[in-house]
């Protein structure tokens, strides 16, 4: 059994994780947990088939989404939950990520021209993204990963060194491309979604000062949670949960799946009881 009932924090072949939306759903159901909340990256595209299964496997949930953002220097992530994808929101989305999607491309797109340069393979992005079986408009690292062991036959430990820093196809993003933070939260609202700082342990850990600083400029603007539980803010989760009660947020948790990208990672290894899940379904405009 997981080690909780809901787990809303959830990656789909739409971004960088490995399964289908169906499949995340499935495999939900399957392990028992109550409700599960998809949280792409960036995209809202595998949110249709998220919801179709849901219905089809009966279990709860929200549609969400996971906005890459640039503020103080610091690249941050904004959980989106309850979010409209459809209609008038799925342009408002489109024009408002489509930055992000150019910042995340471009990263692969030099990426796979550094590869190019040394002799060690030659694929485009649109090659390189039917082989793998990503989905959406956007590349991601990941994927990048996944090809280079599949179909160039390194290790998992190979492709990561030939992609981070340092590495033969080290490529950064343009980072000032990202949303700001602040944006992010006022687009979320927008298309009715509740606002809320993934893992803020990260920077919590690394800078105590900023962090403070950071979470006041999102308060101001209407952050309406704190990611708490998450395998990146352990050993730091009374002070995240101490900044949540003393702002009025809610606190969320997710493990962070990825499937097959992440294998040491299972859904409802982090997340909240259902009972508070429910607590945050009726914060919803549409509730």
């Amino acid at each position: 059994m997981p080690n909780f009932q809901v787990d809303m924090h959830v990656h789909s072949h739409y971004s960088d994780g490995a399964d289908s939306p169906r499949d995340v759903v499935r495999k939900a159901k399957e392990a028992g947990l109550k409700a599960v909340c998809l949280t792409d990256h960036d995209v809202f595209h595998g949110l249709p088939e998220f919801e179709a299964a849901r219905a089809e496997f009966e279990i709860d949930g929200l549609t969400g989404i996971e906005v890459s953002t640039y503020g103080r220097g610091e690249t941050l992530h904004m959980l989106g939950y309850g979010i409209d994808y459809q209609g008038s929101a799925a342009g408002l989305l489109t024009i408002s990520l489509s930055n992000n999607w150019l910042a995340l491309n471009n990263r692969i797109e030099t990426a796979l021209e550094q590869y190019r340069r040394a002799g060690i393979m030659d694929v485009t992005p649109e090659e390189f993204q039917r082989a793998v079986g990503a989905k959406g408009p956007a590349y991601f690292k990941l994927w990048l990963r996944n090809y280079r062991t599949r179909f160039g036959h390194v290790s998992m430990e190979q492709a990561k060194q030939e992609t981070n820093r340092g590495g033969v196809a080290d490529a950064n993003y343009k980072k000032e491309l990202l949303l700001k933070p602040i944006d992010a939260i006022n687009l979320l609202h927008a298309v009715g979604a509740l606002a809320v700082w993934a893992h803020s342990g990260k920077l919590l850990r690394k800078n105590p000062a900023l962090y403070r600083t950071i979470l006041l400029d999102m308060v101001e603007a209407g952050l309406d949670g704190l990611e708490l539980s998450h395998q990146h803010n352990q050993g730091l989760e009374e002070e995240v949960a101490d900044y949540a009660r003393k702002a009025h947020l809610f606190t969320t948790g997710g493990a962070d799946y990825h499937g097959r990208h992440k294998p040491n990672v299972n859904l409802g290894d982090h997340g909240i009881s259902y009972s508070e899940f429910m607590k945050i379904k009726q914060l919803l405009p549409n509730q």
